[in-house]
């Protein structure tokens, strides 16, 4: 019994001490994405980029212990789309990572990337997906605090088939 609580003991003190059990300070940056947002979104659509603009609402919430934020969106109403941001930080690769998903786009899509030196509040992340014909896109998101409190997020699609090759949303404090 001795043998194996000491066993025990010595798993469990090595799993504290792994890297990827900590919190590293980018994960204090994630508390910026968490409140009630009001959302202000531009969108350049299509081969000729005529400009739309949709407003909305975002909820940004700490999950899973801090380590990531969950910020749920929806734009164009309460029949407009539904999208979900996870926002986290990679301990091991030292990194952001964020994931997208939408109720109007099947596809999820997988960004990684770091925080500026200058700037640790803004990060800039690039993956990519595959567009209508299969191609392979790159996407480029940068999210930077705004003067009166909040984020902005802009985004690049560069794809030979893209429908929105640009956007900026900016997520306002609601109230």
């Amino acid at each position: 019994m001795s043998k194996r609580m000491t066993t025990i003991a010595l798993l469990l003190s090595c799993a504290a001490c792994a890297p990827w059990t900590g919190r590293a300070p980018q994960h204090g940056v994630l508390a910026k994405f968490v409140g009630e947002w009001k959302v202000d979104a531009k969108f350049w659509v299509g081969p000729d980029r005529q400009e739309m603009t949709l407003s909305g609402r975002a909820t940004g919430a700490s999950i899973l212990g801090g380590n990531y934020v969950e910020i749920r969106t929806r734009l164009g109403g309460d029949d407009g789309d539904e999208g979900r941001m996870l926002i986290g930080y990679d301990t091991i690769a030292k990194e952001y990572v964020v994931f997208w998903l939408t109720a109007e786009h099947p596809v999820p899509v997988v960004l990684r990337g770091a925080a500026s030196a200058e700037h640790p509040e803004t990060i800039s992340v690039k993956g990519g997906e595959p567009d209508v014909a299969g191609n392979m896109s790159e996407i480029f998101w940068g999210f930077a605090p705004l003067e009166k409190g909040g984020f902005g997020l802009t985004t690049y699609i560069n794809a030979a088939i893209t429908v929105i090759p640009k956007a900026e949303l900016l997520f306002k404090p609601k109230g």
